[in-house]
């Protein structure tokens, strides 16, 4: 009605000749500009609130995100680090721990027990030529799979002062599972034990311990060793006559280690039970793990991606699958068994071995 009639308030508020003041219609006008400020005021409150919201947030968020993963990488390169310093850890205590038994062999050695005896039986040998003593260590080693204890030719070996010797050795060192000893042409002299051939001039090891420098040893395994039916880590020191160290060799010592007992009396480092210690060679095999009584060596195998890996470093880290369980964190070290022992101008009797020590990556 005021809008037909075009009213126009007076400023006194009452109806006059030029129109009337309706306090009405200027409440409605006034209530609609007031309802359209509150929403553009909470729309800005809103806005601002959710700034404020993800200026706090965010960075929660991202400092969250970087702790998994940044932290975590810090957290498992760290753990890699652990696992590589035990590994050279147990790679160093397991060379120290070989040189201990070699170093009693040599100190035999030095007493010039074996030289003496040698060169004893070789002036009591009757003159015989090459071929006759060639045809004697034929028929004795055709033979000496049937021979018994009570046999002359076993008897000899096994009863002379220089055997009693050898058994002294065994009772010295226990991991001696068995240890003889022949002459430059590898005809047996003495034994603690019998062995799986009479000759030994056609073995590998004698062959190369034959080779070897004055002050040093040929290490051959690990295998099985038949005759003392043990998987074994063979030492073979080459004998030469007394005052005499630069010349040939007039026989060969060898000592058979049981490999499983002295791999397995490195002590463990304590708060370190749960990760798993292996040795393991280049083409995969797992010669021993430490720290396990029931393993059976040479019977496991780990991944040959893994094993070609730890071939390309003397120590490091890496992420792999050993097997089917799965990724594993692993440190390894190159295990070089004897290396201050060995002569370097004779080819290594041992294969390449790493100490590896690892742990399942979803619990490291």
């Amino acid at each position: 009605l005021l809008a037909r009639r075009r009213l126009k308030p007076a400023t006194t508020g009452r109806w006059t000749g030029g129109g009337l003041y309706c306090p009405v219609l200027c409440a409605i006008k006034t209530h609609g500009c007031g309802g359209k400020e509150l929403g553009v005021r909470l729309r800005i409150r809103g806005k601002f609130i959710g700034i404020l919201l993800i200026v706090a947030v965010l960075p929660l968020c991202i400092a969250i995100i970087g702790i998994e993963i940044l932290g975590f990488r810090y957290y498992k390169r760290e753990r890699g680090r652990l696992f590589q310093s035990t590994a050279l850890h147990l790679a160093s205590a397991l060379n120290l721990t070989l040189a201990q038994h070699v170093n009693q062999l040599r100190a035999w050695d030095a007493w010039a027990l074996p030289s003496r005896a040698l060169a004893t039986r070789q002036r009591a040998q009757p003159q015989r030529t090459d071929e006759q003593r060639q045809r004697r260590i034929r028929d004795l080693d055709a033979r000496w799979p049937k021979l018994n204890l009570d046999s002359p030719e076993l008897a000899s070996l096994l009863t002379n002062s220089l055997a009693g010797q050898l058994a002294a050795l065994q009772r010295v060192d226990p991991l001696l599972a068995e240890v003889f000893l022949s002459d430059d042409e590898g005809e047996l002299v003495a034994m603690s034990e019998k062995t799986s051939a009479y000759g030994q001039a056609d073995e590998r090891w004698w062959q190369r311990a034959m080779q070897v420098r004055h002050g040093y040893a040929y290490l051959d395994g690990i295998a099985y060793d038949e005759s003392a039916r043990v998987f074994s880590l063979d030492v073979c020191l080459p004998i030469r006559a007394e005052n005499r160290p630069y010349d040939p060799p007039v026989g060969v010592l060898k000592a058979v280690l049981n490999a499983s007992p002295l791999f397995s009396s490195i002590p463990r480092i304590p708060g370190d039970e749960r990760p798993q210690h292996q040795v393991v060679i280049t083409s995969g095999e797992v010669v021993f793990e430490l720290f396990r009584d029931d393993f059976q060596p040479l019977h496991e195998h780990i991944a040959a991606a893994v094993a070609a890996q730890l071939a390309t470093a003397s120590s490091g880290w890496l992420e792999g699958a050993l097997d089917d369980r799965g990724r594993r964190l692993i440190g390894y070290a190159r295990l070089d068994l004897g290396a201050n022992l060995v002569d370097k101008n004779v080819p290594a009797g041992t294969p390449p071995m790493f100490v590896s020590v690892h742990d399942d990556l979803a619990h490291v």
